[in-house]
């Protein structure tokens, strides 16, 4: 019910399969082929709750489902990330994601008395989770996990098969293969060497250390050999994998040539080294890296990039040591123009050895090498969703509409994902970092700053060229993440984003992830039910994007790629957490941009709209985003200002105009009825805010470790003066309580000026409240009998007023005695025995007045402004 109140429709069912909760369906069971029936049948009652409150299902199927032995699932101990990779082609994994869907999906439900399957209320159904060999591949997880990968040896031999099994029956015969492979062979010049044999020069040789840790490096010569190298020292890791780097600087680049690097490395023990390519200045663009493992004898490594810019004498050529403490030693180092290999000489199909392609090398491959090794992967992964697909909608009775997988690389997952029935994405701000241990508790830390003020920001990762024109698109993770300070911009930004480019739905991650429901407490990342600084934003902009008050995009255009322009992409991809675009990321910023895949079509990236600077405009003033921090939401029936108020003094919109404010914040302003917001006779006030718990202790500003402090929740006041523009006598603004129902008793009257706006002053920490009813006032010698009941209630009105004001007891059968003092103190008026006062500015002049009426030897106070 508290949800339905809040504005939410749909719920996500995500993790239910998870190994560490006692309310997963595998808690107390052996292996994960049996569900436990005590959660199974909490599932069916919660499932039936949700149905009648009117609230949706999105159900996931493979979550984090961790294999155990007892499953029959080879290796199951030695899997990672809940097998992700292997649960898209391995034919018995899959037989057992079926056997799941079908134990959840299509038992009958004893509450509703029909299975999910056919249940209207089951809206959406996603097949995995986060799980792409996109994905995989370019985070080098798609190798054994003795090199690095995350795949046990026969689940990389099963993939090696499948690949090998796709090239025979393209070409059919090695020769085939190896004409096309290698008819665009090159061999590139040396640019740079060292052999480190001539000495050490610290002019291109550099060390960083950061924070807390250190390092040395010096030259090495091999007793045994006699050859020099270079010895790094790492001797103790910061927070950071890049808190220890060595370096060389001074090389070039141009822009979109290909380059790469060779060297030989070796430890004193079994470690793991990495080495990239970056600008050596701000913004020190990363250009590429690859992760190594080291071993006690010297090997030979490579690492190629395509340059992203011109970079004249300030390239940086980087090894760092992922926090191991150790001895590295670095030899032979060669940087050069790329060579490029097509098959290479002992590779052949009938000797099945032909190697997939680590996402580093494949600038130093032939295009079409890398063309083929992508379009294996997409088949492996479109027979799986087709499979999955025809399981679901014809085995099991499937209505609801299906989506593969989300968090996509790039279009080259949308080309995959496209197969199903609607697109799903996910992003978020400032998800928390942990440099040493993965969701450690106390390891942890955000940036804690706006995304409005960001030269990257979610916007780009969801909306750029990553929705396919007429698909549907929803996205079902998404979060600022917490305890960053700045989330009252999430909602206003988010949700106009959605509404902008047409976006079917949003889930937020997530409502809650403890047990505790009362508990007035954050003490994790991203649960919502107790943020009551974003929670209290649901209503007014649940509402506001459901209704359509943002309109969809006025300016949109639509690229069409064709398969070969999909099969090309992983040579522009960076690694295996970002997600690329073809289109500069400030044209997502006031563009719609939508993508097709159709092979009849010219692929065109020259009909893309010149990119635009901040402040940007949507729809025409419809959404402003200033990247100075100041974001705008300028409808009829919706306005909303959202940023650092209390620097943006005479921020505007049609129907809002900002006087000040206290902090960074949101005010929004919803009309409730038909109506534009001047003319609405109820509309919703919202203040968003900051939030901390009590005690909470920062480290800094970017991390509280484990220190969340205890109840309650800490909103920070909001004293904000606002001008909301009306047809009518004034405003009457009331603070709502946490149900949402009027607090009478702390009404406070508005009248309106000359212009038609009323100056409305409120103060949250005040009134206690992030909700205010805005009623229009037609004739104030009406409004009080109409909204006031209470016979011996004194009322001040109008208040804020440009002439008089007047003070008087609701009924007119008493009296009572009045004081009225100035903002001094002095006292400049004094009176007995009425029932109504009337105070002249002429007589006292502006300013703001205190006054003390005695009522029956009640003490009622209040204040007034007569304005300048």
């Amino acid at each position: 019910g508290r949800m339905r109140k809040m504005g939410i429709n749909l719920i996500r069912f995500h993790h239910i399969d998870n190994p560490w909760s006692k309310g997963s369906l595998f808690e107390g069971v052996t292996g994960t082929r049996t569900f436990n029936s005590t959660m199974l049948d909490r599932l069916d009652y919660l499932i039936f709750q949700l149905k009648e409150n009117g609230i949706y299902v999105n159900m996931n199927l493979n979550v984090s489902r961790t294999f155990e032995k007892t499953d029959g699932v080879y290796a199951a101990d030695s899997l990672q990330d809940y097998g992700k990779g292997i649960t898209l082609f391995n034919r018995y994994v899959i037989e057992l994601e079926k056997e799941y869907a079908r134990d959840l999906l299509a038992h009958t439900n004893p509450y509703t008395g029909i299975p999910l399957a056919e249940d209207p209320v089951l809206a959406m159904v996603e097949v995995v989770n986060e799980n792409t060999l996109y994905r995989r591949w370019y985070g080098d997880k798609l190798k054994p996990l003795s090199e690095g990968g995350s795949l046990p040896t026969l689940y990389s031999l099963e993939l090696d098969s499948l690949w090998h099994d796709f090239l025979g029956e393209k070409y059919k015969t090695t020769e085939n293969l190896r004409e096309v492979w290698n008819s665009s062979k090159k061999s590139g010049d040396i640019i740079y060497q060292d052999n480190f044999e001539n000495g050490l020069n610290k002019n291109n040789w550099q060390l960083e250390e950061h924070q807390d840790a250190q390092a040395s490096f010096e030259l090495h010569n091999d007793p045994v050999s006699g050859n020099n190298s270079v010895l790094v020292k790492a001797i103790k890791h910061g927070t950071a994998s890049w808190h220890i780097t060595f370096k060389n600087v001074g090389q070039s680049a141009q822009k979109d040539s290909i380059y790469e690097m060779h060297f030989k490395a070796k430890a004193n023990a079994r470690l793991k080294m990495s080495a990239g390519f970056q600008r050596n200045n701000s913004p020190y663009t990363g250009y590429m890296s690859a992760n190594f493992t080291v071993d006690t004898m010297y090997q030979s490594y490579q690492v190629t990039f395509k340059a992203p810019e011109n970079n004249t004498n300030n390239l940086r050529i980087w090894f760092r040591f992922d926090n191991n403490v150790g001895d590295f030693y670095i030899d032979d180092l060669v940087y050069k123009k790329a060579s490029t290999d097509g098959l290479l000489e002992h590779e052949t199909l009938e000797a099945r050895n032909i190697k997939r392609l680590d996402l580093h090398e494949l600038n130093g491959f032939a295009e079409q090498r890398t063309m083929d090794l992508t379009d294996f992967y997409a088949e492996v992964q479109i027979d799986f969703l087709k499979e999955m697909q025809e399981f679901l909608k014809d085995s099991l009775g499937v209505k609801a509409p299906l989506a593969g997988t989300n968090w996509y690389v790039g279009p080259e997952d949308v080309y995959v994902q496209n197969t199903l029935d609607y697109l799903d994405n996910h992003a978020y701000w400032d998800h928390p970092h942990f440099p040493n241990q993965p969701w450690s508790g106390t390891d942890w830390t955000i940036n804690n700053e706006p995304m409005m003020l960001s030269s990257t920001t979610t916007i780009e990762r969801l909306f750029n060229g990553l929705n396919v024109k007429n698909k549907p698109y929803t996205i079902s993770e998404y979060n600022h993440g917490y305890p960053n300070q700045f989330q009252a911009e999430m909602l206003p930004m988010i949700t106009s984003y959605l509404a902008f480019n047409g976006a079917d739905g949003i889930m937020f991650f997530t409502y809650s992830g403890s047990w505790d429901w009362s508990a007035d407490k954050l003490d994790g990342y991203f649960d919502l039910h107790r943020n009551h600084a974003v929670m209290a934003g649901f209503p007014v902009f649940s509402y506001a994007y459901r209704n359509d008050l943002i309109s969809e995009a006025e300016n949109s255009f639509t690229v069409n790629f064709k398969k070969e322009d999909v099969l090309k992409m992983p040579l522009e991809a960076e690694n295996g957490w970002s997600t690329h675009s073809p289109f500069p990321k400030e044209l997502s910023y006031n563009n719609k941009v939508e993508i097709t895949f159709n092979e009849d079509e010219p692929s065109d990236l020259g009909n893309i709209p010149a990119v635009t600077s901040s402040p940007f405009s949507l729809n025409n003033g419809e959404i402003t985003w200033d990247k100075n921090g100041i974001f705008k939401i300028n409808t009829a029936k919706f306005s909303c200002i959202s940023g650092q108020l209390n620097n943006n003094s005479g921020t505007e919109t049609d129907q809002m105009k900002l006087e000040s404010g206290s902090d960074f914040g949101t005010v929004a302003w919803l009309s409730l009825v038909d109506s534009s917001l001047n003319e609405s006779s109820k509309s919703l006030l919202f203040l968003g805010s900051k939030q901390i718990n009590t005690n909470m202790i920062w480290d800094g500003t970017t991390t509280v470790h484990n220190n969340w402090g205890r109840n309650p929740t800490l909103i920070a006041p909001q004293s904000i003066s606002i001008k909301l523009k009306n047809k009518a006598a004034g405003l009457k603004v009331t603070p709502l309580d946490t149900k949402g129902n009027r607090i009478e008793s702390k009404a406070k009257y508005f009248v309106s000026d000359d212009s038609g706006f009323s100056n409305v002053k409120l103060n949250s920490g005040v009134d206690k409240t992030l909700w205010y009813a805005v009623e229009m006032v037609k004739d104030w010698s009406i409004t009080f009998s109409r909204f006031l009941q209470d016979e011996n209630h004194i009322i001040c009105y109008p208040n804020p007023s440009a002439n008089n004001v007047t003070i008087k007891l609701v009924s007119s059968g008493k009296s009572f005695d009045i004081t009225v003092h100035d903002s001094t103190g002095k006292q400049v008026k004094s009176e007995q025995g009425s029932n109504e006062y009337i105070y002249k500015k002429g007589e006292l002049g502006s300013g703001v007045f205190f006054y003390r009426a005695i009522l029956d030897n009640k003490v009622y106070t209040g204040n007034f402004i007569l304005q300048p």
